[in-house]
């Protein structure tokens, strides 16, 4: 293997890919020794030496398109994380609903003097799904809107938050996201 000082036409475009890629992939190594040692041999035998592959990081945009792949898959794991959050709310949702039957069916057949459980359990499960439909409502809308709507609900509700007068709190037109755009 040969090292030293090379030029970058001594290296192609794809071999040069493949540096940024391995360096990518280590999690952008700010050690260029460690890249050097890690990144394979070019067809003809050779690899970059350190000056080079500074170069090559700050010729090539390395630094910038790190950037924007590293804030594409943020963008791709809180989509994720919502999706995730989502699903559970229906789960949690679809599981009350289901109690809040069972309970529903046992104070029919058996009526309400037999079990004062059966009566707390439909009461918590119209309660849990209520809340848990609502939380699943908003955590989708929140999902759909942009950052300039995000940053708009987010003064709103601050605004709300801290308006006291003589130590009373203003009340104002509900700001619940979820009441703002299930007509839409």
């Amino acid at each position: 293997m040969t090292q030293g000082q090379n030029t970058p036409k001594d290296f192609t475009d794809d071999y040069v890919e493949q540096c940024f890629q391995t360096w990518y992939v280590m999690g952008q190594t700010a050690n260029i020794t460690v890249l050097q040692e890690n990144i394979p041999e070019s067809p003809d035998g050779k690899k970059p030496s350190l000056p080079m592959l500074r170069q090559f990081r700050d010729t090539y945009g390395w630094l910038e398109r790190a950037d924007a792949l590293n804030a594409r898959a943020i963008i791709k794991v809180e989509e994720q994380l919502v999706n995730q959050k989502t699903e559970m709310l229906k789960r949690q949702a679809e599981n009350a609903f289901k109690i809040g039957e069972l309970a529903r069916n046992h104070l029919l057949s058996d009526g309400f003097d037999t079990s004062a459980s059966a009566v707390n359990a439909l009461k918590w499960a119209q309660e849990e799904e209520r809340t848990v439909r609502g939380v699943s409502q908003m955590m989708i809308t929140i999902s759909k809107m942009t950052p300039e709507e995000l940053m708009q609900e987010a003064a709103k509700l601050l605004k709300r938050n801290s308006e006291v007068v003589d130590g009373v709190e203003i009340e104002e037109e509900d700001a619940d996201i979820s009441s703002d755009t299930t007509t839409s």
